[in-house]
C-alpha cells in the first residue's frame, strides 16, 4: 500500500513540475512585459522614473528571451539619453549589441545606432559620433527618421564649431519637419538653433529661438523639452545679464524640476542660480563659486558645459571643460560590437555633405 502511494507521489511531482515551471515562465513574462508597460509609460514625461523601473527590475531579464531583452534594453537606452545617463547610456548599448539578430533589434536599429552617437557624442568623441549618425542616417526609414540623425550631426558639427555647416543641417530638417508638420522636431530644432546663436554670440536670436521651443513644447505638454527650453532661456538671460527676466522665469523652471526630477537638469538649474547669484550679489561669490563647482560635472554633458565655460569663468570659477576628443576617434569595444557602421570614413565637410545629399536622394526615392 505504502508503495502504491508512493508511486502515485513521484507520478503527481512528474507532472507538476513542467506545470509549475510553465506557470512560472508565463508569470515572469507577463511581469517583463507590465514592467515594461509601466516604463514606456514615463518615457516621455518623466524619463528618470522609466530609468528607475528599469534599472530597479533588471533581474526580471535573466527569464527573458531575446525579443524581451532587446526591447527592455530599448527602453533603458533612450530614458538615459534623456536624463544624461552615459553609465547605463554605455550599459544599454553593450547589452544590445549582443542582440542583433533580433526582429526587434533589426526594427529600430536607426535608434540604436543613435544612440551609440549620443553617448560618443556626450562622451566627447566627435568625430566617432559623426560616423555613428552617418551610420544611422543609412538605417533610417523613409520620412521622418532621417530628420533625426541629420539633426544630431548638426549638434556634432556645432561642438566642433562648424557653425555654418551646422546651420545648413537644422535648416534642412526644419524644412522637412515642417512640410511632414512633425511639430515635435521642429521644437528640437528651434532649441538646437537657440545654442548654435548663444555659441556665436547672438543672444537675442537665441532668446528668439528658445521662447520658441518653449511654447512648442508647452502646446504638446512635452515636459522634458519644457524643461530643457525654460533652462536654456535662463542661461541667455544671464549672457545678457537680464536680472528681471531670469527672476520671472526661475521659479517657474524650479517648480517644473520639483515635479519632473531629473539629476542632470537639476545640476544645470543649480549651476544657473549660482552664476546668477555671483551676477546679483557679489558678497556671496564664494557659496557661488562652490556651487558651481559642485554641480558642473553632475550637468554631464560636454557641449552644455562648454556653453557655461565662459559664464562660469567670469564669476571666477577657474573649470575647464575636458577637451573634446576631436582629433581622437573612439578605440574602445563598441566599435567591434557595431561592426555594421564604417568607423574610418573621412567625414570632413565636403564627404559630410556628399555623403548627406547621397541619402537624402535615396530617401526620397523610397
Amino acid at each position: 500500500m505504502g508503495k502504491g502511494i508512493y508511486v502515485i507521489v513521484c507520478l503527481l511531482c512528474c507532472f507538476a513540475q513542467p506545470a509549475l515551471a510553465r506557470f512560472q515562465q508565463s508569470e515572469s513574462t507577463i511581469t517583463i512585459e507590465s514592467k515594461l508597460k509601466e516604463a514606456n509609460d514615463y518615457l516621455v514625461v518623466l524619463p528618470e522614473r522609466s530609468l528607475s523601473i528599469l534599472t530597479q527590475n533588471d533581474l526580471l531579464l535573466v527569464n527573458a528571451n531575446d525579443e524581451q531583452k532587446a526591447q527592455w534594453h530599448a527602453a533603458k537606452m533612450i530614458a538615459s539619453i534623456r536624463v544624461s545617463n552615459l553609465h547605463y547610456l554605455k550599459e544599454t548599448l553593450d547589452g544590445l549589441s549582443q542582440l542583433q539578430n533580433t526582429t526587434y533589434f533589426q526594427d529600430h536599429s536607426e535608434t540604436v545606432l543613435n544612440g551609440l552617437g549620443v553617448w560618443l557624442r556626450r562622451s566627447g568623441y566627435l568625430h566617432s559620433a559623426k560616423s555613428a549618425y552617418i551610420c544611422s542616417f543609412k538605417a533610417s526609414n523613409p520620412d521622418k527618421n532621417i530628420i533625426r540623425p541629420l539633426l544630431n550631426l548638426a549638434v556634432v558639427e556645432r561642438n566642433l564649431a562648424n557653425y555654418k555647416q551646422s546651420k545648413v543641417l537644422n535648416v534642412i530638417a526644419l524644412k522637412m519637419a515642417k512640410e511632414q508638420e512633425l511639430t515635435a522636431y521642429v521644437a528640437t530644432i528651434e532649441n538646437n538653433l537657440g545654442i548654435l546663436a548663444i555659441s556665436e554670440s547672438r543672444y537675442y536670436d537665441a532668446q528668439t529661438h528658445f521662447s520658441a521651443a518653449l511654447n512648442l513644447n508647452e502646446r504638446l505638454n512635452r515636459r522634458s523639452g519644457e524643461l530643457l527650453a525654460s533652462m536654456n532661456l535662463l542661461l541667455t538671460f544671464l549672457y545678457q545679464e537680464n536680472q528681471l527676466y531670469f527672476n520671472r522665469l526661475y521659479e517657474r523652471a524650479k517648480r517644473k524640476l520639483l515635479l519632473y526630477p531629473d539629476s542632470a537638469r537639476g545640476a544645470y538649474l543649480a549651476v544657473l542660480e549660482a552664476i546668477h547669484t555671483a551676477q546679483t550679489e557679489p558678497f556671496l561669490v564664494k557659496n557661488s563659486q562652490q556651487k558651481i563647482l559642485d554641480n558642473i560635472i553632475l550637468v554631464n554633458d560636454k557641449g552644455l558645459q562648454g556653453l557655461l565655460s565662459p559664464l562660469i569663468n567670469k564669476v571666477g570659477v577657474n573649470y575647464q571643460t575636458e577637451q573634446q576628443n576631436s582629433e581622437l576617434v573612439y578605440s574602445g569595444q563598441l566599435l567591434q560590437q557595431y561592426s555594421m557602421c564604417n568607423w574610418n570614413v573621412d567625414l570632413n565637410d565636403d564627404n559630410l555633405q556628399k555623403i548627406i545629399i547621397e541619402l537624402g536622394s535615396t530617401q526620397s526615392q523610397e
